[in-house]
């Protein structure tokens, strides 16, 4: 049995080429938007992410119909001329019917992708940012296709998020209710965190950790540093070439995977002082993520940034005696948050397709 892949889209509807197996185009005939085919995949395993949502077929199938110069299809393909033959009230009543069913194939693409989000950064912290991922480059849009598709169950195959980062990650609680949530909303979506304690960008690189990255082969990798480079002497231009190392093998090694970065949420010094590399580090990181078009979740500016961060977490019960932890409630709070941002982002894409 032959197993069917999805290739990567960008939002132009650019196709990429299946790693050691056929290339996957668009399927378009004089030049109509259609949706896209598939082709068997030679090669390991890659991203299973498809552009066959109801409302780009609804798209198509509304260019066949109003371009009634050349030709119209209804189940299967008729030409102007025999369909103009028919009685103009059984027109009439086809092309009402078509109408309808297109208007609710549209519908019910919409109402898939409508889900309520609630407010999850806390009502008390100040100076936060809008809970959103910054992501301008539309780097995440093919995993909101992919997510529309799995809404619609359409879907062949599980859509795989990977987490990496420091003893944040570690900890399970932030990353697992992430993951948790996504599992609940979108039925395919399977998840794993991979942390290390006390892990930099510069030491998971070299902890042997990314073969098990690698091997999963996830269609979506989550990158949560920083917290222990804000730690001692800081370079930004040291931190940014750390981070590039990492990126750069992850991109080799994945290359039809999506990136995410999310900042620390900030820490305090050992002897009880605010740590003023917490707003540098996640400067460099959003720096990186700017100049390679890759996506960040600025966990810092949304929970108050350099002025209240620490604070807002302090103040609300959910920062450990340490000043670098956060409680269960507090990496909870952490996991509802970036599960907002990310399905505020899902719906605004949704809404473009």
């Amino acid at each position: 049995m032959k197993t069917y892949q999805f290739r990567k889209y960008s939002k132009q509807g650019v196709a990429l080429p299946c790693k050691g197996g056929e290339q996957i185009a668009p399927a378009c005939t004089q030049g109509q938007p259609s949706h896209y085919d598939i082709a068997p995949c030679k090669g390991k395993r890659t991203s299973a992410l498809g552009l066959k949502s109801k409302a780009k077929r609804a798209s198509a199938m509304l260019w066949q119909a109003t371009d009634c110069w050349k030709r119209i299809t209804i189940s299967g393909s008729c030409s102007l001329r025999a369909f103009s033959r028919l009685p103009k009230p059984i027109l009439l009543i086809i092309i009402m019917s078509l109408s309808s069913a297109l208007s609710l194939q549209a519908q019910e693409a919409n109402s898939a992708s409508q889900t309520v989000v609630s407010n999850a950064v806390p009502s008390s912290f100040r100076n936060t940012a809008d809970n959103v991922i910054l992501d301008p480059a539309e780097h995440l849009y093919p995993i909101y296709l992919a997510l529309l598709d799995i809404k619609e169950g359409e879907f062949l195959d599980s859509l795989r998020v990977m987490h990496i980062g420091d003893s944040h990650i570690r900890g399970h609680i932030f990353p697992q209710t992430f993951g948790k949530n996504m599992a609940d909303e979108f039925a395919a979506v399977r998840y794993r965190d991979l942390g290390i304690n006390g892990a930099t960008f510069s030491s998971y690189t070299h902890s042997g950790k990314l073969e098990q990255v690698y091997a999963w082969q996830p269609d979506l990798v989550i990158i949560s540093f920083g917290t222990n480079e804000a730690y001692g002497k800081y370079s930004p231009d040291t931190h940014y070439r750390q981070i590039d190392e990492l990126i750069v093998l992850l991109q080799e090694n994945l290359p039809y995977a999506c990136l995410l970065f999310t900042t620390p949420a900030g820490c305090y010094l050992k002897g009880g002082g605010y740590n003023a590399n917490n707003q540098r580090c996640a400067e460099t990181i959003g720096r990186y993520a700017r100049d390679h078009g890759l996506p960040v979740y600025d966990l810092f500016a949304v929970g108050g940034g350099d002025k209240d961060a620490c604070a807002n977490w302090k103040r609300s019960g959910m920062m450990r005696p340490d000043g670098v932890h956060f409680t269960p409630d507090g990496y909870r709070t952490q996991g509802r948050m970036l599960f907002e941002a990310f399905m505020r982002g899902y719906q605004a894409a949704v809404k473009e397709m």
